[in-house]
């Protein structure tokens, strides 16, 4: 069984709410608000997706699933778009049920007003006469000028990382920067219940949050396995106040999970998908030769879980971890139509306590 984002017309209803959502999250977590306020923007985005901004920049810029980055400037949004690859992301129009792939993530260089240099994160389709024949990808742009608007050149992009995918979805969705390296997760590939064991397979890329080595010279680019057994990693992100790694993995059919690594950690941690959904057993992981078993003290449990069946609660799809709660970290978990959050008390381990809902 497997739970399918669709992002139909229903969702445009909702683009404005989603881009000031997004705009909230964004530049509380880039410190250009300290209040995180949400702000209506007088725009109506086609399939927003993800918003993200250079450090120290006031600029605002909102990812479109179809493959174009808009800019959001003193409040309005500029009519020229940031970037447009939509004739490489190709998305499919209309979206079929269950499509996950498109222009999905976006982060800058830590030297971005210098270099002009971010990268994105986007599915392609090698080969539509064919169906779907699903490619991630990770590319390099440039932008000429850094501390302008203007369109970036589409025929700077340098492709430094694909991967082949094997169903429409479990796509992951974030790219983000750490240290003098880029990290990416990777959903276990899709269908429902990882039918390829690929989570746990050493062998495979997928299920996995791989770190590639922004020094690297050489293309394609070669990464490391920073750690596996995930799901469908579509958001995470790092704390700015000390380096930690914040996943939300999206669940199967019973919990939605946030996992959370501390900045020292070593790597090479197991977060137990498809043999632990949260702080269960997944059935259809259980038996599978070759895995460790159910509860197996290697695997690394969530700090945070919830039914996926409680009213109003979906996939967990994004979050942000507030600073404004001395010694307790605070996550909010964004679903289908609500946000809610959890704490938990300086870095220990387990289920986080969580707090009331926020609609």
């Amino acid at each position: 069984m497997t739970r399918m984002q669709s992002f139909s017309a229903q969702l445009r209803a909702r683009a404005a709410f989603v881009a000031a959502l997004a705009l909230a999250i964004s530049l509380q977590a880039s410190g250009a608000w300290a209040q995180g306020e949400a702000v209506r923007i007088p725009f109506f985005f086609t399939m927003p997706i993800y918003a993200a901004a250079p450090l120290g920049d006031a600029r605002l810029f909102v990812v479109e699933r179809a493959g174009i980055i808009r800019v959001v400037q003193n409040g309005a949004v500029l009519p020229t778009a940031f970037l447009d690859i939509t004739d490489r992301v190709g998305l499919p129009s209309p979206v079929p049920s269950g499509f996950e792939g498109g222009l999905l993530g976006l982060v800058f260089a830590p030297e971005f007003a210098q270099s002009g240099v971010f990268f994105v994160y986007y599915t392609h389709d090698d080969d539509p006469s064919e169906g779907f024949a699903i490619v991630s990808r990770v590319a390099r742009f440039t932008a000429a000028d850094p501390a302008s608007s203007d369109a970036v050149d589409a025929a700077s992009e340098t492709i430094v990382f694909q991967v082949e995918q094997p169903f429409i979805n479990h796509k992951g969705g974030t790219v983000a920067i750490r240290e003098g390296y880029l990290y990416l997760g990777l959903g276990d590939g899709g269908s429902g219940g990882d039918p390829g064991e690929r989570a746990q397979d050493d062998t495979s890329l997928l299920g996995k949050m791989l770190r590639f080595d922004l020094a690297q010279q050489g293309l394609p680019w070669t990464p490391e396995v920073w750690a596996k057994g995930f799901r469908n990693p579509f958001r995470f992100s790092f704390d700015r106040a000390n380096g930690d790694l914040y996943v939300g993995d999206v669940g199967e059919s019973t919990f939605e999970e946030i996992n959370v690594e501390r900045a020292d950690s070593p790597g090479s941690l197991n977060y137990g998908w498809d043999v632990m959904e949260g702080t269960g057993c997944h059935p259809d992981g259980a038996a599978d030769p070759g895995e460790l078993p159910c509860f197996d003290p290697a695997f690394v449990d969530p700090v945070y879980e919830f039914e996926n069946g409680l009213p109003d609660a979906c996939a967990v799809t994004g979050g942000s971890r507030s600073t404004g709660v001395p010694s307790r970290r605070r996550c909010a978990a964004c679903t289908s139509s609500r946000i809610s959050a959890a704490a938990r008390s300086g870095a220990s381990a387990g289920i986080a306590r969580p707090d009331s809902p926020r609609s």
